[in-house]
């Protein structure tokens, strides 16, 4: 009991703050945290605490690809919200998040099935982010004016509601289905779908593609930290591992932040001319 209470109190703590960064700063930065291994690391910390870091090591490969299935959900979540946009907000939140989940569900039944290794699964997730950033990331011009509100005492409760609920069920179902799709479950964007519905109801679309932008980029410091978890598991107690991996994942996404910044000036400055 004493554990799910810390992971719903943890995840509450982590959505919330990405919501307040989104609204108050910057939704682009609050896309770009969200490559932090936040969802993706409580989900892998907690499985592996439960059953041992020797249960999910094996699934790491499918993790990686599963990467892409992310990029899909986020692809397909912006294309819909942005089609049902003249619907009632609700109604299209609600078209946008199970299309995003449908994605990322078909995506993993299909990668699933492959024999993976790291490097296959390495070159397959860098291809994929490639064409994301092709097709998806460079069409969009951000320019957002934040206005700076306050969340409501409900607001923060539904957000911690939401959020808890599927990192609770992320982490049972990954316990219960083997390592690949413990592995798989633990790249599902779970901070990061959170934070959209709750920016695309209070805020539409203003600020939810924002957050889509920053954070396509950024996934790339996901990639980074299942490598290192690969690398470190093996070797150190998880406690010891994980403070190292979120040492790397930090200092990659200090970089990340810099080319996010760059391209979405780049893209503004193109915008005006």
């Amino acid at each position: 009991m004493n554990f799910l209470l810390t992971k719903i109190l943890i995840s509450i703590l982590v959505v919330i703050s990405l919501a307040e960064v989104s609204k108050r700063i910057d939704p682009v930065l609050g896309g770009i945290l969200n490559g932090l291994p936040l969802g993706t690391g409580l989900t892998v910390y907690f499985i592996a605490y439960e059953k041992g870091a020797e249960y999910i090591l094996p699934g790491i490969p499918w993790g990686i690809v599963a990467l892409g299935g992310s990029l899909s959900f986020c692809l397909a979540y912006y294309t819909v919200g942005k089609i049902a946009k003249s619907l009632h907000r609700a109604a299209a939140i609600a078209l946008a998040s199970l299309s995003g989940i449908g994605a990322f569900v078909l995506f993993g039944l299909v990668f699933r099935q492959l024999p993976l290794d790291m490097l296959t699964a390495s070159l397959l997730f860098i291809s994929f982010y490639i064409a994301n950033l092709l097709v998806f990331v460079y069409k969009i011009r951000i320019e957002v004016a934040v206005e700076g509100k306050k969340s409501s005492f409900t607001q923060i409760i539904f957000r911690g509601i939401l959020v808890s609920g599927i990192i609770v069920t992320l982490t049972t179902l990954g316990g219960l289905l083997g390592s690949e799709w413990a592995a798989i479950f633990s790249s599902f964007p779970s901070t990061l779908f959170v934070l959209l519905v709750v920016l695309h109801y209070e805020e539409g679309s203003k600020m939810y593609i924002p957050v889509l932008y920053g954070f396509s980029m950024s996934i790339f410091v996901l990639f980074i930290f299942y490598w290192a978890c690969a690398a470190t598991f093996p070797l150190l107690d998880l406690n010891i591992s994980f403070l190292i991996i979120y040492g790397v994942s930090i200092i990659f996404l200090i970089f990340f932040n810099k080319i996010v910044r760059a391209v979405q000036q780049k893209g503004m400055v193109q915008a005006h001319h």
